[in-house]
């Protein structure tokens, strides 16, 4: 009886706790600028969405992470970028290295706005969206982006917690 007593007390102490892991959040709507009609594009799709970059910007932010920190990985992957000659859709793949830097990227890309977003249930390209990014007490970064409505199209883990 005591120890039924004792895990129910745990167990309540521990729900309690953990709906208040939830540090900090940041929100805001963010302003989608147009992509010039010339420019090769680089992006990926979901069910909900399709996403796409100016390759020029991915590459850029490519090269200037290369810069503070060079390998032959980074120097490879650009130059991959680089070969790219038509629009592209990558798969994202949450098990490959690549793709989660791919990921880190295309969020930095989308938090500025450089961006054009493609709402599959409406078919229209959005002009702005939101974005909600979200760190617990344990480190873990989280962000989450939606259509005005409110719908989620994208989300992703962009730093693990403890």
């Amino acid at each position: 009886m005591r120890n039924t007593i004792f895990i129910l007390i745990l167990s309540i102490v521990f729900c309690s706790c953990s709906s208040s892991l939830v540090k900090q959040t940041d929100q805001e709507q963010i302003l989608l600028k147009e992509i010039e009609s010339k420019a090769v594009t680089i992006g990926f799709e979901n069910e909900k969405s399709i996403i796409r970059f100016e390759k020029a910007d991915l590459v850029n932010l490519f090269k200037k992470e290369n810069s503070d920190f060079s390998t032959q990985v980074r120097k490879d992957r650009i130059e991959r970028l680089e070969d790219i000659k038509a629009d592209s859709i990558i798969p994202i793949s949450r098990s490959s290295t690549e793709s989660w830097e791919l990921e880190i990227k295309f969020n930095e890309l989308l938090t500025q706005g450089k961006a054009e977003v493609f709402n599959k249930r409406t078919g229209e390209l959005v002009e702005r969206i939101r974005y909600l990014k979200s760190v617990d007490k344990l480190g873990r970064v989280e962000v989450k982006y939606s259509f005005i409505d409110g719908t989620v199209f994208y989300n992703t883990v962009l730093k693990l917690g403890e």
